[in-house]
């Protein structure tokens, strides 16, 4: 599975390649800018692609996933957020499969990618 990680953050950007380079069954592009994104989504084919809300450089994650999902709809879409994301940005109109909350935990972001939610063990 092909996935764009897109943060302006360098350290966050570095911790998510971490993550994701302990997976063998995933290749990785990591960028800083939604701009770099559009790039990389132009000349390569991704199956997923996992955003950060606040970009710098203009045009922030919900953008740069609305543009994915008009361009490229079958790819998986991800927002990852540290805040609130104000009233007008939530899900329903950040063309994303799933968002995720900052920090994420190791197993959130995999399956999220994967298109499943970890299992959760209910005692009853």
């Amino acid at each position: 599975m092909r996935i764009l990680l897109v943060d302006d953050e360098e350290h966050v950007l570095r911790a998510m390649v971490r993550v994701f380079r302990r997976q063998p069954q995933h290749e990785l592009v990591g960028v800083r800018s939604a701009g770099e994104a559009l790039e990389h989504l132009g000349t390569a084919h991704f199956d997923a692609a996992l955003v950060d809300h606040h970009l710098a450089g203009g045009m922030n994650g919900t953008r740069l996933l609305e543009m994915i999902a008009e361009r490229w709809p079958n790819m998986r879409r991800i927002l990852c957020t540290g805040g609130s994301m104000g009233s007008d940005d939530d899900l329903t109109h950040s063309h994303a499969h799933e968002v995720l909350m900052k920090p994420a935990t190791v197993e959130e972001l995999v399956a999220a990618v994967e298109g499943h939610t970890p299992r959760v063990a209910v005692a009853g």
